[in-house]
């Protein structure tokens, strides 16, 4: 009896997780975002007295479609080099 009802259980979390994954994708629908040229990631921006605050930056196709502040920040030493490259520094997207 005990088996069963674990069975019941179980086949009755498996059905509800079926269709709420067949609603999320019902009302999202398919669209072209799907492999659009988009991305982001974090990146620290230092200025010249090494105060360096991190920042979320996405892109598409090149270029930076928003710059925000993800609210971390570090005060280096003033004798702190930055070991990034000019190249990686100065890229955005």
């Amino acid at each position: 009896m005990k088996d069963k009802m674990i069975l019941i259980i179980l086949v009755s979390l498996l059905f509800a997780l079926i269709v709420i994954l067949f609603s999320f994708v019902s009302t999202q629908g398919i669209t072209g975002e799907v492999v659009a040229n988009k991305y982001s990631y974090t990146k620290a921006i230092c200025n010249s007295t090494n105060y360096c605050e991190d920042y979320e930056i996405a892109c598409q196709d090149g270029s930076a479609i928003s710059i925000s502040t993800t609210g971390f920040a570090i005060q280096n030493s003033l004798d702190w080099k930055d070991p990034r490259s000019n190249k990686t520094r100065n890229k955005i997207c």
